[in-house]
């Protein structure tokens, strides 16, 4: 065998050995999406947005119509190009050139959708129409519910979506790979995953990104349950508060106070040294109290 076969066999082995770990790395991948899924309470509402996160390009300053579906031969390779792939124009040279998505845009963003995760988008383009044209030459625009395409920051997208979907900023999880959007609207409390300008949205962003949302979840119920213990011992407090302070109103004092016959008293801490639930105990001088 010559030495040009057994280079173009090793070569075509260790391309094989590529695709073989890259599809066993996707699938574990989605096995893990799918454990965190089944954890979860309440599932993300996933807002992705387009530029560099969708596709490796902003789509209306670098390319423009008329876009085209590739043509499909039947093979795999061409099928695979042809949902993927649309042939445009440079707007640069004005030569042709093609406009693809990541390579696992497609697949991240059907899994999310059967297992009824809601997808919209939030994007910062000028150009709305040939955004959607494109979306829609590669069958994804119905992906979207509510998308928001316009050029202001990504908050007054959350808080269109927000207002008009009657959600919360915490339903929400925001892939982008512009880190400032990301900064800013986890201040709003949307959870946020930086995506790489060079892969786009992927299997091992969306397990980050799902892994987040749950985590800030799960932190959030434990405040919640936190809250709720906190104002059943302040109430406890309360209720055990003679009527007759504050001259018989009713209302419980900030520090309640017990005096003894000899008129002196002072105060210990009663819960979490909160000033405004300490109690006077007798057996030390009104002088030692302290002041808060």
């Amino acid at each position: 065998m010559s030495s040009n076969s057994m280079a173009e066999i090793q070569r075509t082995t260790s391309n094989d050995q590529s695709v073989n770990m890259t599809i066993t790395s996707s699938a574990l991948l989605q096995r893990e999406a799918l454990r965190i899924l089944s954890q979860m309470k309440s599932k993300p509402i996933i807002a992705v947005d387009l530029d560099y996160t969708l596709w490796p390009a902003i789509c209306s300053e670098h390319t423009c119509g008329p876009y085209q579906l590739c043509p499909n031969d039947g093979s795999d390779e061409s099928k695979a190009t042809a949902r993927n792939s649309l042939f445009c124009t440079d707007k640069k040279t004005s030569s042709a050139r093609l406009l693809s998505l990541f390579p696992e845009v497609r697949e991240v963003l059907e899994f999310c959708l059967d297992n009824q995760i809601i997808l919209t988008v939030c994007s910062r383009s000028t150009d709305k129409a040939t955004v959607q044209e494109v979306l829609e030459k590669f069958g994804m625009w119905d992906y979207f519910f509510l998308p928001q395409i316009f050029p202001q920051r990504k908050i007054n997208h959350f808080c269109n979506l927000v207002e008009h979907a009657n959600l919360e900023f915490t339903d929400f999880l925001l892939f982008d790979d512009d880190p400032t959007s990301i900064r800013f609207c986890t201040q709003m409390g949307v959870t946020g995953c930086l995506v790489r300008k060079s892969k786009g949205l992927n299997w091992a962003s969306l397990v980050k990104g799902l892994n987040s949302f749950y985590t800030n979840e799960e932190a959030r119920r434990a405040l919640k349950d936190w809250l709720v213990v906190a104002k059943q011992r302040q109430d406890s407090v309360t209720s055990s508060t003679p009527s007759s302070v504050n001259g018989g109103s009713g209302r419980a004092s900030p520090i309640h106070q017990h005096t003894s016959g000899s008129g002196s008293s002072r105060f210990t801490d009663d819960v979490d040294r909160d000033p405004k639930r300490m109690r006077f105990t007798e057996g030390q001088d009104a002088s030692e109290r302290r002041r808060f």
